[in-house]
C-alpha cells in the first residue's frame, strides 16, 4: 500500500466532513505519495522524541491524534522547533497524517 493509499483509506473511515470547522486534521507532511508504506508509528502528539524515534526506527509514516501542525506556519525557519521538525520528517520522506476530530 501506498502512502496516499493508506490516507485515502483512513479518510474514508474518517471523513474529514465530520472533523469540527477549526480543527486541522489530514496530511501534515507528505514528501512522496507513492512511496510503499513499510512502518508506521502511531503517537498521541508528533514531540521531538517522537521524530526522533521515527528517524531512527526506520518509519516511514507517522499518524498521530493530534495535529502537528495545528495553525498556520509564518515561515519555514530551521531555528523554530516546529518547523525543523517538519522539514526534517519532510526530507527524510516521513509522512505525517492526523486525525483529531
Amino acid at each position: 500500500m501506498k502512502h496516499i493509499e493508506l490516507y485515502q483509506k483512513l479518510s474514508e473511515a474518517y471523513p474529514p466532513a465530520l472533523s469540527a470547522e477549526w480543527d486541522h486534521d489530514g496530511i501534515m507532511v507528505m514528501k512522496d505519495g507513492e512511496q510503499p508504506v513499510c512502518r508506521v508509528l502511531v503517537a498521541l502528539d508528533l514531540t521531538a522524541d517522537c521524530a526522533k524515534k521515527a528517524l531512527l526506527g526506520g518509519f516511514d509514516l507517522i499518524l498521530t491524534h493530534h495535529p502537528l501542525l495545528f495553525r498556520p506556519l509564518d515561515a519555514l525557519y530551521p531555528k523554530d522547533p516546529l518547523s525543523a521538525r517538519a522539514l526534517m520528517l519532510y526530507e527524510k520522506g516521513i509522512s505525517v497524517f492526523s486525525f483529531h476530530t
